[in-house]
């Protein structure tokens, strides 16, 4: 399969270039610093630019069949730059006719009742902190721009990512029960590819967290 990684030279989207290439995929690489991929392969290609830039984004996505994102939000830029960055890559998206899209949130995302996890609207009034709740507002701006996409999407939500190596033993929730949880790059990496190519998991927001 032909594959567009955004956050290709983050600490995820390396694990998910290194695993896509072993297994036999061509995977275009799109990130701002290339000193940080984790490689160069032949059925690499790579992107240099940002993701802000709707010319840099389309010259990645044309010809693709599936795209993986995981850049993150920034803490310096303002609240609506990471659903900003989405919207680019799901304009281009429909642009090219690219279908679907994997994405990942490194925050808790509010599903469609209204919860987050086990966190109601009254319980963070009491509990989140200013800090905590931006984060929520980012969250909650990027999954209602990802669910009125039209696209075949999955946002899988983590909250505590870690270094550990893959082991493959992780659990998916989609029922958000479950808030703190942890959960390995290499592990997120294995999932978000798999669903990638499978085409499982369209229009829900799993949660994925270690076994």
């Amino acid at each position: 399969m032909r594959l567009v990684i955004f956050g290709a030279g983050g600490r995820t989207g390396n694990h998910i270039v290194r695993l896509a290439i072993a297994l036999g995929h061509e995977v275009t690489a799109f990130a701002r610093k290339p000193n940080k991929l984790p490689l160069s392969h032949e059925r690499m290609r790579v992107v240099v630019g940002d993701a802000n830039d709707p010319f840099q984004v389309g010259r990645a996505i044309q010809g693709t069949e599936a795209i993986i994102t995981t850049i993150a939000p920034q803490q310096t830029a303002s609240e609506e730059s990471h659903t900003h960055i989405l919207q680019q890559i799901m304009q281009s998206m429909h642009r090219h006719q690219v279908q679907r899209i994997v994405a990942m949130s490194e925050s808790i995302v509010l599903d469609k009742s209204g919860l987050t996890g086990a966190v109601t609207t009254g319980m963070r009034r009491m509990f989140i902190t200013p800090s905590h709740a931006r984060w929520l507002r980012i969250s909650e701006q990027y999954n209602k721009c990802i669910q009125s996409s039209g696209l075949d999407w999955t946002l899988v939500c983590t909250h505590q990512l870690t270094d550990e190596p893959f082991d493959g033993r992780y659990i998916v929730e989609t029922r958000h029960k479950k808030t703190n949880v942890r959960a390995s790059r290499a592990n997120v990496a294995d999932f978000l590819l798999r669903i990638a190519l499978n085409g499982s998991h369209i229009h829900e927001l799993p949660i994925i967290s270690n076994a």
